[in-house]
Order: structure tokens, then sequence, then C-alpha cells
């Protein structure tokens, strides 16, 4: 039984999070004590409860202390059956922050997923971002499809999800897992460490149809586009929507070209913005616009949203990547990683960048 303490590092969610999705794939149970810890209010909330309840369907797990306010779980994953999941958050909670605990199990297995809650909330990479940036990742090891329904907003949420996956390693259950990572691990599959070309920066900026009448999408957008057509081709695609609870937002992706040795090879960097009923619709587009020129002014490869994420991955399919400052978030999860995966993280600093690589695997 792996044990792990929710206080560490970033003290949230994220612990559990990553330790779920993990513990489904590795079949490795777990305990984790003082959930949430260095939050103001701990313990498990409806987002992390759902967060449970999916992994626990998806692997017919045994799980103790899944209620509200909880800070202790036990969880002990069986085998992965259930392959077609419905998931209500009940709230506003963020769809893409469960999307976290399920994603691992999910990509070596094929599933068809769907999931109400927030696509658009404080805290958490938007869908937009997910569907730029995230899924062109996670597309290298398995075939993801995911379709926005509706968007869902603070404080109603009421978003709709659709996800599948096929899988392109086999890997359901973990009895061959000293093979999996040789193999892998003599064939790194992850390298965002080399700067590219900038070729074009798209986007979309998004609000629900409430606020139409006041222009507030094309504002948005507008606002950017002032800023970076300076500097680079930009395309900011515009949406209005029916939605339970007004609001607005805009994600920024920066595509850059990296010429390697046998071919070429594209990353992607984004930002996003999430609308506040205080702030104007100019301010949402100038803020986004100024969040990826500093991307564009540095030798950033991997950005900070994509940074925590991407460390599962690496630990999995060994690699490099380039990127900014180390977060909480990430450093919370190469902790938990390390516990399930027994795989060591490097990370090395160079003038403005820090590089992460899993480069070897502890086991025999």
């Amino acid at each position: 039984m792996i044990e792990l303490d929710g206080s560490n590092c970033e003290g949230g969610g994220q612990i559990l999070r990553s330790a779920l999705g993990l513990s489904v794939l590795t079949q490795k149970p777990f305990r984790i004590l003082n959930i949430r810890k260095n939050r103001p209010k701990p313990g498990l909330k409806a987002q992390h409860l759902a967060c449970v309840k999916a992994c626990a369907e998806l692997s017919n797990a045994y799980v103790e202390g899944n209620k509200i306010g909880s800070e202790t779980l036990e969880f002990v994953p069986r085998v992965i059956k259930n392959r077609q999941l419905e998931i209500n958050i009940g709230t506003a909670g963020s769809i893409t922050l469960l999307m976290q605990s399920i994603l691992l199990p999910a990509i070596f297995t094929n599933c068809d997923i769907k999931i109400t809650g927030g696509t658009d909330v404080k805290w958490s990479m938007p869908i937009d971002y997910f569907k730029s940036i995230m899924l062109p990742f996670i597309n290298k090891f398995c075939k993801m499809e995911i379709l926005c329904e509706k968007r869902g907003y603070y404080p109603v949420g009421g978003g709709i999800i659709s996800l599948s996956t096929k899988a392109k390693y086999k890997r359901v259950d973990f009895d061959s897992f000293n093979k999996f990572h040789q193999y892998i691990f003599g064939n790194p599959v992850i390298d965002l460490s080399k700067n590219g070309k900038l070729m074009s920066i798209k986007g979309i900026s998004s609000a629900s149809k409430d606020l139409q009448e006041r222009n507030v999408v094309e504002r948005q957008a507008q606002s950017a586009e002032l800023s970076l057509s300076r500097v680079c081709p930009i395309n900011v695609d515009k949406e209005y929507v029916n939605t339970s609870s007004p609001g607005a937002g805009i994600m920024l992706y920066a595509t850059y070209k990296v010429i390697g040795d046998k071919e070429e090879d594209y990353y992607r960097v984004g930002v996003d913005v999430l609308g506040d009923i205080k702030t104007k619709a100019e301010e949402n587009g100038r803020v986004a616009s100024e969040k990826m020129l500093d991307y564009i002014n540095s030798s950033i490869v991997v950005d900070e949203c994509l940074q925590d994420n991407i460390i599962p991955f690496l630990g999995l399919f060994g690699g490099i990547i380039k990127t900014g400052k180390i977060t909480r978030h990430t450093k919370s999860n190469i902790e938990v990683c390390k516990s399930f995966l027994d795989v060591e993280y490097e990370i090395k600093n160079q003038s403005d960048a820090n590089f992460i690589s899993v480069l070897s695997s502890k086991r025999p």
C-alpha cells in the first residue's frame, strides 16, 4: 500500500488526482492523508469525489473515505473493466481537472466517457486549451477524440464533454511493466527540448449568448489581434454558445516548427484568460496577448499549464522537456509519480529555462 501525504508541495487536489490515475493504471493501491491540507477548506469537495467515483468505476475499486470533507482516502483498484462512463460532477467543478485522474488509464485502453461540469472555470485549463495543446500531445500515445457538447461556466456549470480513446500501447494491466519500461526507455518518446520557428498564432474567443449584444467575443479577439499581428500571422475564431451561466474567455496558442535530423516536428505553447464580470473584454484580450508575447520572447517550449500535466507521461515514456519556472503543481506531480512508477526525474537549470528529464528507470 503506497502512503501519500496530501499536505506535501502544493497541498491541493493535484496529489489526489494524479494518485488516482496512476493507481488505476499500475494496479497499485494507495492511502492518502491530509487531503488538500493547504487549502482554506481541506478535505474532499464534490469535484474530487467525482474523480474518485470515476476511477473507482473504471477499475471496480474498493474505496474507503469517499465523502465530502474527508481528509483520508484509501483506494484499492482492480482490473479495468468499465470502459463506458457517464460522470456528473454536480457543480461547476472543472472537467479538465477531473480528466487528469482518468486520462492515464484511459489512454491504455478503449473508452467512451461523458462528463458534465465546468468547461471554463478558474484554476484549471479551459476546454479550448485541452483541445488545442493537450490533445495533440496525448495523440502521440493513443487516438483520442473529444467533443465539447456544451460549455459550462461558474456557478451552475452544466458543460458537457464527450471523449473516446483507442489504445496504441496495450498496457491495461501492468504484470509486464518491466518489459514495457525497458522497451520505452530504450526509445524515449518525448522530446520537447528544442526551440523552433514561430509559424502562426491561433485561438478562440468565446462567450455565452447572453453577452452577444455587448460584442464580448469580438472585443476580446480584436484586442489580442491588435498586439500580436505585428509579430506573426494570427487568427482567432469567434464563438457564442448557449450556457446555463453567463461567461466568457479567450485562449491563444502559438505553433512552432522544429527542423529535426530526420523530419519536421511541431509544438504548441498556449495561454488563456477567463472573463470576469469586473473586467472589460478588451482587457481579457490584452492580458492574453501579453502572456503570449512573454512566451514568444522566451526560449520555453513547454508552457506552465502543460508542464505539470506532462510529468506522468515523462515517467511512463521517458524523455525531456524545456520549460520555465517549476511550479508547485509540477513538484507535487513528480513526487506522486516517483511513488507509483519508481523512476527518477532530473531538473537542470540553464540560463532562462529549466529542463526536466526522465532518461532511465530504477527498475532492473
